[in-house]
């Protein structure tokens, strides 16, 4: 017996609505990355404001990659839009031309 799903419910194990497993991993590594990128630059640094600006660095890329990833509606994150986007531009035929310059003359009569 199938029982139907309805469009809305997903299947999958979600962090929260739309952050699947899968979409939480890479933002986890991108985030990870920026995060040893963060220390370096603590323990290298003689700014007084280093750990605070690495803090906030981390937290906002890890916001940018959740914002970036997460699917929406119609299951698509903006990630996913834009890979698109770029595969259909690089299918699409490039049309090469140049538009000539036009030359408007605007006559009048002459009243005798």
């Amino acid at each position: 017996m199938k029982l139907q799903v309805p469009e809305n419910i997903s299947l999958r194990w979600e962090a929260w609505s739309g952050m699947g497993a899968k979409e939480l991993f890479v933002s986890v590594v991108i985030t990870a990355v920026i995060t040893v990128a963060a220390v370096i630059f603590c323990i290298l640094s003689q700014w007084k404001m280093d750990v605070m600006v690495s803090m906030i660095t981390i937290i906002a890329t890890f916001g940018c990659c959740a914002g970036l990833f997460t699917k929406m509606d119609n299951n698509q994150s903006i990630y996913d839009y834009l890979k698109q986007r770029a595969i259909y531009t690089n299918e699409q035929q490039k049309f090469w031309f140049t538009k000539k310059k036009e030359v408007l003359i605007h006559v009048e009569e002459e009243n005798n």
